[in-house]
């Protein structure tokens, strides 16, 4: 939620969230005619609503439109929900999604307008999720009839969620089904943007353009961006793609676009052309700014989110094994130490592999994918069966990571415990990485087993990989 802009934010702030709510869902007659109100019709409504006035015409007036409201907890708005094919491609209807600031009781809170146009769908799933967080913030889906017309226009408007603040990062997704029964998935990341970004009031000179990080069809990528008012008077509009290998090192220019606006209508979403990374390692953004006769000199630039992509795992290159073998040599005669009672198996083939629990910090990206390489060598080399809660639990049927946990405990022959990189800036988000702070969840289940040593069914070792530091080591482990 914005900041407020009066003293007594602190005061009236609780007292509006509980009784603004009750004002937001205080209406029974639902006319979604009127729909730029967060605070009402489509948005807090806990009920399916009825927007076929929306899409009816002279030609089709049985056309009909049906909003569902789904709990955004709901198991239809997980990850492994949203799936479908990927590719770019518009010919099925296109997706507007504008930011903007919404006065309410003195307070400015984020909102968007999500417009659909050119409909040649026959449902659609969307969904909000800040990044780092399993759970869907807002979720909705649309089913409309086969007989509405393709110029017809669908709009939604909400809030981005609760508790929402200026700058978090958000995955917006939407999985689309054709008429005939295909599924398509579109993947976003963005930013949500300053109330000073968005308000109408805005001079051109404070003005920043919204843009997303479209992941559609990875590993190609691109830009859409929402084309600004007219009277900002903006010319044209430049942007590159811009690539570090690791957070904090040097950033280079992959592609650059110029994009000529006067062409273009306002509201609009337009896309630059596609760039294909090739699945190469390294955090990928797109950097946007625009020339404007009324600041030439001074026209805000916008960037995109980061993306992290963590490249072909099986494709590891010669050199990069041969390094890691020899950082990894203390860590693989401390396991078979650990395991001289199943040498015998490893040489002859064991009837079942020992199973070896990984624990880590997962803030560290690159940090991630050097224990991927571990695991992946360990698997392939030294006949265990590896668990990595990153990869695993979403293999599982609950997919709830406190008991994927708790069962790998119980199964486990071995626990490596990994120190972490002592660099801070290194921090990030991984693509795999939908979990926050799992490992901190996995060092109270370890201590509570050692409470109990003669109960104990597995053995603990510590691990130090290229980067890390002996001092990150977490003190259950010590």
């Amino acid at each position: 939620m914005f900041t407020a802009r009066t003293l007594g934010v602190f005061l009236y702030l609780p007292l509006y969230i509980l009784f603004g709510i009750g004002i937001f869902c205080e209406c029974s007659i639902i006319d979604t005619r009127d729909l730029n109100r967060p605070g009402r019709n489509l948005c807090y409504q806990q009920q399916d609503v009825n927007c076929s006035n929306q899409v009816t015409s002279e030609l089709h007036p049985d056309a009909t439109c049906l909003m569902k409201y789904i709990n955004a907890s709901s198991s239809v708005c997980d990850d492994s929900e949203f799936t479908g094919e990927k590719y770019f491609t518009d010919d099925y209807g296109k997706v507007i999604l504008t930011p903007y600031a919404w006065f309410s009781g003195g307070f400015i809170f984020p909102a968007f307008n999500i417009t659909f146009r050119n409909i040649s769908w026959q449902r659609l799933r969307f969904r909000f999720a800040k990044v780092g967080e399993t759970t869907a913030r807002i979720c909705r889906e649309f089913l409309v009839s086969g007989d509405i017309e393709s110029s017809s226009v669908i709009s939604f408007d909400c809030l981005w969620g609760n508790g929402a603040t200026a700058e978090e990062l958000y995955k917006f997704q939407y999985v689309l089904t054709t008429k005939d029964n295909h599924q398509l998935l579109y993947t976003h990341l963005l930013q949500v943007p300053k109330d000073s970004d968005v308000e109408n009031t805005n001079r051109p000179q404070d003005y920043r353009l919204f843009t997303l990080f479209e992941q559609t069809a990875l590993p190609q990528v691109r830009m859409k961006l929402l084309v600004p008012p007219t009277q900002l008077n903006i010319s044209r509009v430049n942007v590159s793609l811009l690539y570090q290998q690791d957070l904090g090192g040097p950033v280079s220019k992959l592609e650059e676009w110029t994009i000529d606006m006067s062409d273009k209508q306002p509201g609009d979403f337009i896309s630059t052309g596609m760039f294909d990374t090739k699945y190469i390692t390294g955090y990928y953004y797109f950097n946007s700014s625009f020339q404007s006769s009324h600041c030439l000199a001074e026209c805000h630039s916008s960037s995109t989110p980061q993306l992290c992509i963590p490249g072909s795992r099986r494709g590891i290159q010669v050199m990069s094994i041969i390094m890691l073998i020899a950082s990894f040599a203390f860590a693989l005669l401390a396991l078979l130490v650990l395991r001289n009672k199943f040498y015998k198996k490893i040489i002859d083939g064991p009837e079942k592999s020992p199973i070896v629990l990984f624990i880590y910090e997962s803030s560290y990206p690159s940090h991630i994918e050097n224990i991927y390489k571990f695991r992946e060598f360990l698997q392939d080399n030294c006949y265990i069966e590896p668990r990595l809660d990153l990869l695993d639990i979403s293999k599982t049927e609950s997919m709830n990571p406190w008991q994927w946990y708790y069962k790998a405990f119980e199964e486990a022959n071995y626990v490596l415990v990994f120190t972490s990189p002592n660099d801070n800036s290194k921090k990030g988000i991984h693509e795999d990485n939908v979990y926050r702070n799992l490992h901190t969840y996995a060092l109270k289940l370890l201590i509570v087993y050692l409470l109990h040593k003669n109960k104990l069914k597995f053995s603990v070792a510590s691990v130090k990989l290229p980067g890390c530091s002996w001092e990150s080591l977490p003190p259950e482990a010590k």
